[in-house]
């Protein structure tokens, strides 16, 4: 289903599209596979063309993290793995030794600091919960601002709310007891730089799609559109801070 949203996706843009679902920060800057003993298999996939010229800037990166894939688990499946992820286990390069030195493993603290290069203490994504000011549990990618951050709908393109008489309130109220987004990150990450640095001549937009919000909020930054499967309807959606005005029609229709 993701491959398939993603095709409808490439087929909806033509400028440079950056898609990201995680990377550690070392597979930037060189353009390989890496495989993390934390817990993290990452992938960058560039479309580099070389000729007289030299190398050419990419139409499309795609990178990939599957969170709670260590590399010991990756070994003891290799013999029955084919195609992609083999291919790039051995013909990119491995990091054996990759570590970051922070106490908890969880998804907001690990894709936070994969993507921004920095710890928790700097980014903010000290876990995936924790007690604000005021004792409350809170979310990292929590969003108490329904007005500018709400979730939609992606049946009928309209922000989720307790009310719905088609949709069990207990059900809304678990996966989204606030709206989604990234307001909580105190530093910039890599999508963002690169929709900041991208120029009129070579305008670089951002997707980062997961099968859950957090991930996908905390990969695609302040600057990029997130997208996520909506365990409610089954379908990809995405909130308000991403598109103020509606649910693309794509989106609707995929």
């Amino acid at each position: 289903m993701v491959r398939r949203f993603l095709c409808c996706l490439s087929q909806a843009l033509l400028l440079t599209t950056f898609f990201t679902l995680s990377l550690p920060m070392e597979a930037f800057a060189k353009g390989k596979s890496t495989l993390s003993p934390d817990g993290e298999l990452a992938v960058l996939l560039g479309d580099l063309r070389c000729g007289k010229e030299g190398f050419k800037d990419p139409k499309i990166t795609v990178v990939f993290v599957a969170d709670g894939a260590p590399k010991a688990s990756i070994d003891k499946v290799n013999k029955f793995l084919k195609g992609g992820i083999k291919f790039l286990k051995n013909n990119g390069i491995n990091y054996e030794n990759v570590l970051h030195p922070h106490a908890n493993c969880s998804t907001a603290q690990g894709h936070a600091s994969l993507t921004t290069g920095t710890f928790p203490a700097y980014h903010g994504m000290v876990n995936n919960f924790w007690l604000d000011a005021q004792g409350n549990l809170f979310g990292a990618t929590q969003d108490n601002d329904l007005q500018t951050a709400g979730v939609y709908d992606p049946k009928n393109g309209l922000i989720y709310n307790l009310n719905d008489p088609f949709v069990d309130p207990t059900t809304v109220q678990f996966y989204y007891p606030a709206g989604v987004s990234p307001r909580n990150y105190k530093v910039d990450n890599l999508s963002d730089q690169l929709v900041i640095f991208s120029t009129p001549v070579q305008k670089t937009k951002v997707f980062s799609i997961s099968s859950a919000p957090e991930p996908a909020a905390l990969m695609g930054g302040q600057l990029g559109k997130a997208f996520w499967l909506d365990p409610v309807r089954g379908l990809f959606t995405s909130s308000k801070y991403y598109y103020p005005n509606g649910l693309p029609n794509w989106v609707k229709k995929f």
